[in-house]
């Protein structure tokens, strides 16, 4: 290979991973503050937020749920919700597996 052939690649490569880098930190600010997706309560409104929450629960329910909202340090709001009309989902209610990862 030619240095004239090794530095167009070198130039392409770093091309391609400036891209990348920008592409990764729109996406990241652009998730961090919320571009693609309005919020469903105001900001700090908790009431406000398990509310909507709830009402979204109710529309896509496709399973048992238990949802706890807590706000500095305190469970402000609690839903139980079970599509199984027989089947009582309460705070006690052992699952197989959990989605931990939604605190975050």
């Amino acid at each position: 290979m030619t240095v004239a052939l090794l530095l167009r690649a070198l130039r392409w490569t770093a091309l391609i991973l400036v891209g990348l880098v920008a592409w990764v930190a729109v996406a990241f600010v652009g998730t961090v503050h919320d571009w693609w997706r309005p919020p469903i309560a105001p900001r700090g409104d908790t009431a406000a937020f398990a509310a909507a929450a709830r009402v979204m629960a109710a529309e896509r329910l496709r399973g048992n749920l238990a949802m706890v909202v807590i706000h500095r340090g305190q469970a402000v709001a609690e839903h139980y919700a079970s599509v199984d009309a027989e089947e009582r989902i309460g705070p006690d209610t052992v699952f197989q597996i959990a989605s931990m990862s939604k605190w975050v």
